[in-house]
């Protein structure tokens, strides 16, 4: 019956059809009829109030609203708009009419569903788009001259303020719709996954690294190898002198060189930046999950965040490298970045444990060594 409605107010004009007297049940199959997109143009700042859900945000006042649309929009679905004034529901309608579009316009199902007190599902898909302040666009201007100026290739730029993007801009290697690779900032969806498979009681912090592979243990086990823990891997406290490196392409078991690698320093007393102890963090995640961490991840963070499942590079055995390697949009990058600041609720979800979050984000040892801090400036000296 909703598609011959819909065929029936003939979709070839700008918005004909307001919904005022729309019931409530005719408002719910429309948001689900997968013919129809639902488009939000309320300014950004009134997104918070909750949209509904898989509906596509778009600032109808933002000087690029139209070639947003085209970007965004596909062309063979109707798109159903939604805004608390008729009159501007009416207005990104012709816009989008103008550009070959099929329109609806949904203010009346949405009083209708506010009236029967159904609360707007609040389900974020992109980040809401925010005006850019005029200083952040010279500033940002000024900071691309000077890169370039510096032969510094930048592939994109996000900044989010208040949950909405107000700036972005992508160059170069950079595509907004395409993956990029991460380096360390990898490093943050381990740590993620290290601490989704602690509240699911497979490990804790004060595991000791060497139970977890008993068939990859050197031959002489140091008294410092055997009290190495997680918690020591998660604060890059393991006790190397000097990062393991150099394994990257060839084809040895990391796991076992990084179990060989002498442990110097007592575990937990000593800074060094380490990626393969992100690494073994990952290899561990794998053992006691029976996944490798993209596929755990996949579910607990990537769908609700709505990223598709992303490409992470592996060791020779199958491993997630985890300290580097994951490929994700810029966008996807910034909604981790959100999902923190709101410590780890999404969508009015847990997806990470609140006391994890404050975790990764607090200051747990000393990254500076003061002593070779001293020895380096005596040397220079």
């Amino acid at each position: 019956m909703l598609t011959l409605l819909l065929a029936a107010i003939g979709l070839n004009t700008a918005c004909s059809q307001n919904f005022e007297n729309m019931e409530v049940k005719e408002f719910a199959e429309l948001i689900a009829d997968p013919n129809v997109t639902i488009l939000d143009v309320r300014k950004a700042d009134e997104f918070v109030e909750g949209h509904i859900k898989g509906a596509i945000l778009l600032d109808q006042f933002q000087s690029d609203f139209v070639e947003q649309a085209q970007a965004k929009l596909p062309k063979d679905k109707t798109i159903a708009i939604y805004c608390r004034s008729g009159r501007r529901s009416a207005n990104a309608a012709g816009k989008l009419a103008d550009i070959g579009y099929k329109c609806v316009n949904l203010k009346g199902g949405i009083l209708a569903w506010k009236e029967a007190n159904m609360p707007v599902i609040k389900e974020m898909i992109d980040l809401p788009r925010a005006e850019t302040p005029d200083s952040v666009a010279q500033a940002m201007d000024g900071f691309f001259k000077q890169a370039a100026s510096d032969s510094m290739d930048i592939h994109s730029v996000m900044i989010v303020r208040d949950g909405s993007v107000i700036y972005s801009r992508w160059q170069s290697k950079g595509v907004d719709t395409v993956p990029h690779v991460l380096h360390s900032v990898s490093k943050t969806f381990t740590a993620t996954a290290v601490g989704l498979a602690i509240a699911d009681g497979k490990m804790a912090l004060t595991d000791k690294v060497i139970d977890f592979f008993p068939d990859k243990q050197p031959a002489e086990i140091s008294d410092n190898l055997k009290a190495m823990t997680v918690r020591d891997l998660l604060t890059m406290t393991c006790g190397h002198d000097v990062e393991p490196t150099g394994l990257r392409g060839k084809n040895v078991d990391w796991v076992t060189a990084f179990l060989a690698h002498p442990v110097v320093h007592e575990p937990g007393t000593f800074y060094l930046y380490n990626s393969l102890g992100t690494y073994m963090l990952s290899a561990i995640v794998q053992q006691v999950t029976g996944k490798k961490v993209v596929d755990y991840l996949d579910a607990r963070l990537f769908q609700p965040l709505h990223i598709d499942k992303p490409k992470w590079e592996e060791s020779p055995q199958g491993i997630n490298c985890g300290g580097w390697g994951l490929y994700l949009k810029t966008e996807d990058l910034a909604k981790m970045g959100q999902l923190l600041l709101q410590k780890g609720e999404w969508n009015g979800k847990q997806l990470i444990p609140a006391e994890w979050v404050a975790e990764m984000s607090k200051k747990q040892v000393e990254s500076i060594i003061p002593v070779l801090v001293s020895n380096r400036l005596r040397n220079v000296a």
